[in-house]
């Protein structure tokens, strides 16, 4: 149980570290990629229901930013 928490902390505190990287710098692709990560691993502490609409919510915020809708 603990070691989830820690997985936990780990992935929050990397998906916040990306996002602040993201403001500076929206183009560096190795930053979306750990952020997309770091998001998948997220997901899997949600029910399924919850974890679908994470990732699809993601993933269409980010092919509508880059125009690929």
């Amino acid at each position: 149980m603990e070691n989830d928490f820690d997985r936990l902390l780990f992935f929050e505190h990397a998906c916040r570290t990306a996002e602040v990287t993201y403001t500076k710098n929206p183009l560096d692709t190795e930053n979306l990629t750990r952020w997309a990560s770091a998001l998948l691993e997220l997901s899997t502490f949600q029910s399924v229901q919850d974890s679908k609409l994470m990732i699809k919510g993601c993933f269409i915020s980010n092919l509508t930013y880059f125009n690929f809708l």
